[in-house]
C-alpha cells in the first residue's frame, strides 16, 4: 500500500472516529456544549475531506485517466451532495435541540459515510496504487 492509500484510508478512519465521538457524547452528554462542539468538529472534518478530495484527489484522477467526465468521480462527486446533505440535516436537529432525531440523523450519516469510504477505497486505491496519482489527504 503507498503513502496517499494509507493517508486515505487514515483520514477515512478518523471521520469514523469522529461519528463515532458524536454518537457517545450526544448519548452521554446529550445537547451539552461539550456535545455540540464534538459534532462542529465532525461537520468541519466531513466539510475539509469532502472539499479536498473535490479540489485535489478527483482532478488528478481524471487527469490520468484522461476524462474530466470520469463516471467513477461523477458518482463519488455525488456521493458527497449526499452526505453534506445528510450532515445539514444532522446539524439542524442540533440546533432545534432535537437529540433524538440527531442522534437517528447521525446513524444515517455514518452508514451512507461507510459505504462511500468503501465504494472510494474501491475505485480510487487501484488507481492511487499506480504510483501515477500522488496526494495526502492527511491535511483534510
Amino acid at each position: 500500500m503507498d503513502t496517499t492509500q494509507a493517508s486515505h484510508i487514515r483520514d477515512h478512519n478518523r471521520l469514523t472516529a469522529l461519528v463515532h465521538a458524536v454518537a457517545r457524547e450526544l448519548i452521554i452528554r446529550g445537547g451539552s456544549r461539550a456535545a455540540l462542539e464534538c459534532c462542529e468538529r465532525l461537520a468541519s472534518a466531513l466539510r475539509a475531506h469532502l472539499a479536498d478530495e473535490e479540489a485535489h484527489l478527483f482532478p488528478r484522477i481524471e487527469a490520468l485517466v484522461g476524462d474530466p467526465q470520469f463516471s467513477v468521480t461523477a458518482s463519488l462527486r455525488r456521493q458527497h451532495e449526499v452526505l453534506r446533505s445528510l450532515l445539514e440535516v444532522f446539524e439542524e436537529d442540533l440546533r432545534r435541540s432535537d437529540v433524538r432525531a440527531g442522534r437517528n440523523d447521525l446513524r444515517e450519516l455514518e452508514a451512507a459515510l461507510t459505504l462511500h469510504a468503501a465504494a472510494e477505497e474501491r475505485a480510487l486505491h487501484p488507481l492511487l496504487g499506480s504510483g501515477a496519482v500522488a496526494h495526502d489527504h492527511s491535511a483534510a
